[in-house]
């Protein structure tokens, strides 16, 4: 008997970037210490092994140089290089229904 294939679509992520940034950042500063842990805790036979020195690498970042930095927001929708947005012509044979949606969602996108 063959089994339906289910098949879950991911949420979309709907933070911005600037959003995504810290929160990326704020992942990083709190693995850190745990990676320090864990050479702190790796025998020194081990220190010269591709893994002590991958860890050595992430203890030895500096990420109050990223924490610092504060990533650019979207720019308003007042900015005079937008052009308007003309309102549709529902009367127009060009717009129809389907028309009208590729519209919208195209306006609604940008």
């Amino acid at each position: 008997m063959l089994m339906p294939v289910i098949r879950y679509r991911r949420p979309a992520d709907r933070r911005g970037r600037a959003q995504r940034w810290c929160d990326a950042i704020s992942e990083l500063v709190a693995l850190q210490p745990e990676y320090v842990a864990w050479l702190d805790a790796l025998p020194d036979s081990l220190r010269a092994t591709p893994t002590g020195e991958a860890l050595q690498a992430i203890a030895d970042l500096d990420l109050d140089a990223l924490a610092d930095i504060d990533p650019p927001v979207a720019m308003a929708a007042t900015d005079s290089k937008e052009t308007p947005k003309k309102p549709l012509d529902k009367e127009s044979p060009i717009q129809g229904p389907s028309m009208r949606k590729r519209t919208l969602a195209y306006w609604a996108l940008s």
